[in-house]
């Protein structure tokens, strides 16, 4: 519901400037910042991308952005326990990005693809409690920490409301290699080694030039 209503006001503010003249867009040596999210609450931070990047020739720019992935799950548990189990969780990602990217039209309207190369940090905890009548016993609990190497990929498009502000939708692939280390209170130590491919929500955002 959320992202449908932040749709209809992106499409309604491209709408009112789709009949504008044509206006100047950023050109070779402009800067840019950009936020983008797919999800974002009180709980949950989600999905959000923010970038800096600069036009080194009139379509095209080198960005260097940074994502942060937030979720927490902790249950309220009842202050007299029944005969159930309980999970709490938590994940924390962190990815740095680095891509070249083309732009291709000569109107407010313009769309985009690139890549280049990336690297991430992930953290995970997950803890287990059976209630056992008289209160809560852990049975379970593991850490996991993670470390990604690869490279991103994105098509987007852009919707410029003057040469300093527009509003945009990314989509972006990751395909990377992982080393994980985690940490099981029943088992003790152990290592993974695994190969991924991460499409990502589409995010919707701004960006500012100057």
């Amino acid at each position: 519901m959320k992202k449908a209503i932040i749709f209809i006001i992106l499409y309604g503010v491209t709408a009112i400037y789709a009949a504008s003249p044509k206006i100047k867009t950023p050109d070779t040596g402009a800067w840019g910042v950009q936020a983008r999210f797919s999800e974002l609450t009180l709980k949950h931070f989600q999905g959000s991308l923010f970038s800096a990047q600069k036009f080194t020739a009139p379509n095209r720019t080198m960005r260097f952005g940074v994502s942060i992935n937030w979720f927490d799950y902790k249950p309220d548990y009842p202050s007299t326990p029944l005969l159930f189990t309980q999970k709490d969780s938590t994940r924390a990602i962190s990815d740095v990005f680095l891509q070249l990217i083309h732009y291709k039209g000569k109107s407010r309207l313009k769309f985009y693809g690139g890549g280049g190369p990336y690297v991430g940090f992930l953290y995970t905890f997950d803890q287990t409690q059976k209630a056992n009548g008289s209160g809560w016993v852990v049975s379970y609990q593991s850490t996991h920490r993670a470390f990604n190497i690869g490279v991103s990929l994105l098509v987007g498009g852009e919707y410029f409301l003057n040469e300093h502000l527009s509003v945009m939708a990314e989509y972006i692939t990751l395909l990377f290699y992982q080393y994980g280390r985690t940490l099981n209170k029943l088992i003790g130590y152990y290592t993974t080694h695994s190969w991924h491919i991460n499409p990502q929500p589409v995010k919707i955002g701004v960006a500012v030039y100057f």
